[in-house]
């Protein structure tokens, strides 16, 4: 398994706290809170899934419609998986901004957060086990080189007091 992805399965194993999390939540009664919690941590699932694509840097306002889109565009999820995704975040957003939530809905939302987590977890493990290192080295080394180029671009002068190379303090002229 690439060392670089190692984080994000391991975020996402982390994750299995929050859908507790909303269970308790809602045993509690707190049916919008618990909503909202399952909300998120699939979102989080969906962007995780979305960075080990090769074209994530396309991706902007990851949310749960543009990441479905952006997923089945990239063949990872199908579109029957995009619709339940899809109408998973509809229920879930109409709860969040104050829909009418009865302990019914909110265990439906829920549970059908925690069936969308068992079903990318194997997608996830999937690209987290083929993705090979090159391409993360690739992406690193066009970071460095753009950011020297933004560096270089900004032409600012040597800080005063900083350190030279010998240990001697830096004097601008």
């Amino acid at each position: 398994m690439p060392n670089r992805y190692r984080p994000l399965l391991r975020a996402e194993f982390c994750a299995g706290d929050q859908f507790a999390e909303a269970m308790f939540l809602l045993n509690a009664g707190y049916r919008a809170a618990a909503v909202s919690t399952s909300r998120t941590a699939v979102e989080r699932l969906l962007k995780r899934v979305a960075l080990m694509c090769p074209g994530w840097r396309t991706l902007r306002r990851p949310q749960i419609h543009r990441l479905t889109e952006f997923l089945l565009a990239e063949g990872v999820i199908s579109e029957q998986e995009r619709r339940d995704f899809t109408s998973f975040g509809n229920m879930a957003s109409s709860v969040m901004h104050g829909g009418d939530c009865n302990m019914h809905k909110a265990a439906k939302i829920v549970a059908q957060g925690e069936r969308i987590r068992a079903s990318m977890l194997p997608i996830l493990y999937n690209l987290v086990c083929t993705q090979p290192d090159t391409k993360r080295e690739q992406a690193k080394s066009e970071w460095v080189e753009l950011s020297k180029n933004r560096i270089a671009d900004l032409d600012l002068p040597p800080i005063v007091g900083s350190v030279q190379e010998g240990g001697a303090p830096c004097k601008n002229a």
